[in-house]
């Protein structure tokens, strides 16, 4: 007998019929066959962002463990995904830097390249048989070293992300959030880059893995605060509100795009906070059907909060000759939405 992808009847995804007892879904056999191999999975070499994805059916079919997609990182796993077919897929999706879920980074003049091996155990079956080998994948994509993306180069960028559901629900996709020096968004910001009060930051909020001519990017709020706390304890200092600069700051965050493409970027000068010694920075970013640029007319352009995610990044050091080391590390995202998969966000501070 096939094994049994667990679901309700009432849900089988296309490549699923019910059972015999039609209170569950199993893999349809005339749509995969077992004595053929293994279909290679998709590789999506996309902008900060590297993705995997197999048919989970077709795992299932040829005696493959689904659950045990991984990648050297072991804790980096294949995430069950409705497909656009409406077949499941097992996705695995992670960033394009250096130590990502055990990324290996080589790079000449040229070009970055993050290689990485994709594992795959076979399913134990009835009588606690195991018919398949171990399976072994290396992978790599290679990134222009000036492209825009520039900070899957970077060592150890100051960059944070997120998962964020499309609307309808129709899966999830990754948001990033990063600052660069430059303003061509080139040359991200690390935990080695000396930064002064005043001094421009160039930050960007992205969805890569978004399809720029159905959805958007749009950010709806954006502040600063003195500590890594995101709960109502600390003082906000909010630049950008209800999608508009604010009375108090709006004058000193300029907005390059929001809400008109896949990625949303602002400019701010670097400023300091009189209660501490480092600036952490945060938005609130939501994913648009077809373009959502903002009026500030005070109403707000088509959105859901359904879709929406919070992130940041920092801590920033003004005025030293480095940001605090280990920055990317210590941070903690456990008050992210969904806890995982960044729009990059933008600010204008002094």
């Amino acid at each position: 007998a096939l094994p049994i992808y667990t679901a309700s009847a009432q849900a089988c995804a296309a490549d699923q019929i019910p059972d015999s007892t039609g209170t569950t879904c199993i893999c349809d056999p005339s749509k995969y066959n077992a004595s053929e191999p293994l279909a290679d999975p998709v590789l999506q070499c996309l902008s900060g962002q590297m993705t995997l994805t197999l048919k989970s059916c077709d795992l299932q079919v040829k005696k493959y463990n689904v659950s045990s997609v991984h990648l050297l990182d072991p804790s980096c796993v294949g995430q069950s995904t409705p497909a656009a077919d409406g077949s499941n897929e097992t996705v695995l999706i992670f960033n394009a830097t250096s130590k990502a879920c055990g990324n290996i980074l080589w790079a000449n003049s040229s070009y970055a390249t993050y290689s990485n091996i994709l594992s795959i155990s076979g399913a134990v079956l009835s009588g606690g048989i195991i018919e398949r080998n171990y399976i072994n994948m290396t992978f790599s994509c290679s990134y222009p070293l000036n492209m825009t993306a520039s900070l899957v180069t970077a060592l150890h960028p100051i960059i944070s992300s997120v998962s964020i559901t499309l609307p309808g629900g129709l899966g999830t996709v990754l948001a990033t959030m990063a600052a660069f020096t430059q303003p061509d968004f080139t040359n991200p910001v690390t935990d080695t880059t000396p930064l002064s009060v005043e001094q421009p930051l160039y930050v960007s909020v992205s969805i890569p893995a978004l399809a720029g001519d159905i959805f958007s990017t749009k950010v709806v709020s954006l502040w600063a605060q003195g500590t890594n706390d995101s709960s109502s304890g600390p003082t906000k200092y909010f630049l950008l509100n209800n999608e508009c600069p604010t009375s108090d700051l709006g004058s000193l965050i300029s907005v390059s795009q929001n809400g008109e493409a896949i990625e949303a970027r602002f400019v701010i000068y670097l400023f300091k906070i009189s209660s501490s010694d480092n600036v952490y920075l945060y938005a609130n970013v939501q994913i648009c059907n077809g373009t959502c640029t903002p009026t500030c007319s005070g109403s707000r352009s088509e959105g859901s909060d359904d879709n929406t995610a919070s992130l940041g990044i920092g801590p920033f050091t003004a005025g030293d000759s480095r940001i605090d080391s280990g920055a990317a590390d210590r941070f903690s995202w456990s008050w992210t939405v969904n806890s995982l998969l960044l729009s990059l966000l933008g600010l204008r501070l002094l």
